[in-house]
């Protein structure tokens, strides 16, 4: 994020106001998350390149499982979906399987909230003792989110 600084007339800089939070709720969906497939792929659509995106069938392929861990973000205003964490259950392990945050909504700490949220009903309702998730190395923001929330590196996968 980039400041410019602006100076009154006696050349002393004028202080610069932080950039505006966005006001959000996260919710853990524990059942029926298909009810909610619209709006994911909308999301999904708008937040991920063709290649990358789930919105051709994938995402409703997940939805439909029953060992799914969902958190989604709204925001306050006007309750629209902002972003979602979608992970699976196997067992005592949960892989985070997809990360979506809309582009105006990002570093708004709204990934580590639904990561915080997705964790939380993994270790409690599904008894997760472990978790997993790919990241692309160049995605420094989310590597550096992932550290944050003590995930560690463990091996890259090559191509």
């Amino acid at each position: 994020m980039a400041y410019e600084c602006e100076y009154n007339s006696d050349g002393e800089p004028i202080e610069q106001s932080a950039p505006v939070k966005l006001a959000f709720h996260v919710e853990y969906i524990a059942n029926n998350a298909i009810k909610l497939l619209d709006e994911l792929i909308a999301l999904e659509k708008a937040t991920f390149k063709k290649g990358d995106s789930w919105a051709d069938g994938d995402l409703a392929d997940h939805l439909k499982k029953r060992n799914i861990v969902l958190a989604v973000a709204r925001l306050q205003a006007d309750g629209k979906l902002c972003g979602y964490v979608l992970c699976t259950s196997t067992g005592v392990n949960i892989h985070v399987a997809k990360v979506a945050v809309r582009e105006d909504c990002r570093r708004q700490g709204m990934a580590r909230r639904m990561m915080e949220a997705v964790l939380q009903a993994a270790a409690t309702v599904r008894r997760a003792l472990s978790s997993t998730l790919y990241v692309a190395v160049e995605n420094t923001p989310a590597v550096e989110l992932y550290k944050s929330l003590g995930f560690a590196e463990d091996s890259y996968l090559g191509c």
